[in-house]
């Protein structure tokens, strides 16, 4: 079986680990943060989901065959291996994924190709409700194809990061796309007020309140204040803590311009159900900068932070940070998502004063 992987550049040699402890394999390609593996394991997918790994963000299954790419009549060498991969009823969706064959066309424009060509032939193509999707990829010259049932697919896409970049819209910083696929992947659930750690320049910040939470963020930086503004978001600034409730009243956002190292909290009338953390220091030093805050969570409440690994030393970095939360929060997941550069992205639960998680 052939199997296509999306894993971890920074951190290949533990995504390598994490796919060994479930079968042997053999690597036919590889590209940064892809490739493409050969194994007898016949289940590789569902034991890997199982198994909850950190660094495998998504695996698809691929036809057998591995076909050169020519020169000259690429496109209906693609098109040849779409047809291979597309089942004979349904409603299709078609997503190709060029890594670095850097044809003609764009991705977007064989899919275009492909799809008006289907439907030529009497196919179906759906982008929003399909049965199935269909993959063409195309990396160091060769060409491979597979299809899934799409509401069995592990995610709705193949190339996470091309997915993503269509689909955020008006980000203040690449680091909201961060954000993003946390809440894609964890599905926290919808809350009302959220407190924002080292929030500068404010793409997180700016999610948050998107996906409809009040927040107070917490940076002695600016934030973006005019993107706040031309997006119709009222705000309000304050030197330092304590956070005022009554001012998320008629105010979106708080900003308390202040070091968050050097807050204990955001005052004693203050509750919130996410906190979230994607300050640029160590991982213990980050847990210790948030837990003063725990104080201002509701029981239950989510917590998603950043995992920083300047080292690529990542299960290093994780037992550090999960060491420094432990009796305070729940770690539920940890995740390398496809915004990761060397770091991690991990969830948890705050479990309140009695250390039992209500969730």
């Amino acid at each position: 079986m052939l199997y296509f992987a999306v894993t971890s550049n920074s951190f290949r040699k533990s995504s390598l680990d994490e796919l060994n402890k479930i079968s042997r394999f053999k690597i036919l390609d590889e590209f940064l943060t892809s490739i493409v593996i050969e194994s007898e394991e016949r289940d590789f997918i569902r034991k890997l989901r199982e198994a909850n790994p950190v660094f495998i963000y998504n695996m698809v299954p691929l036809n057998d065959g591995r076909e050169k790419i020519a020169e000259e009549n690429y496109l209906e060498t693609l098109y040849k291996k779409a047809t291979d991969a597309i089942p004979e009823t349904g409603k299709i969706k078609l997503e190709c994924v060029d890594l670095n064959c850097k044809t003609s066309y764009s991705a977007k424009e064989i899919e275009i190709y492909m799809g008006e060509k289907l439907e030529s032939e009497g196919r179906t193509i759906d982008l929003k409700k399909p049965d199935y999707l269909a993959y063409i990829i195309m990396v160091n010259n060769h060409c491979y194809s597979g299809f899934l049932e799409y509401e069995k697919m592990w995610k709705p896409f193949v190339e996470p990061e091309r997915h993503y970049h269509q689909n955020s819209k008006y980000p203040i910083s690449r680091s909201e796309l961060k954000l993003i696929q946390a809440f894609d992947e964890f599905a926290p659930g919808n809350g009302k007020i959220a407190i924002d750690l080292g929030a500068a320049p404010g793409g997180w910040t700016n999610f948050l309140i998107r996906s409809g939470y009040k927040v107070v963020a917490v940076d002695n930086g600016l934030l973006d204040y005019p993107k706040f503004e031309e997006k119709g978001i009222r705000f309000k600034v304050v030197p330092s803590g304590p956070a005022n409730p009554e001012d998320l009243e008629q105010n979106e956002l708080i900003h308390i311009k202040a070091n968050a190292r050097e807050l204990q909290g955001l005052g004693a009338d203050f509750k919130a159900d996410l906190i979230v953390n994607d300050m640029n220091m160590a991982p213990e030093d980050s847990v210790s900068v948030l837990l003063p805050f725990s104080i201002n969570l509701c029981e239950g409440a989510k917590m998603v932070m950043t995992i920083k690994c300047i080292n690529r030393k990542a299960e290093f970095h994780l037992h550090k940070a999960e060491k420094a939360l432990v009796g305070r929060f729940k770690i539920i997941s940890v995740r390398c998502l496809p915004s990761n550069r060397q770091e991690l992205t991990l969830y948890a639960i705050y479990l309140g004063n009695t250390g039992q998680t209500t969730a």
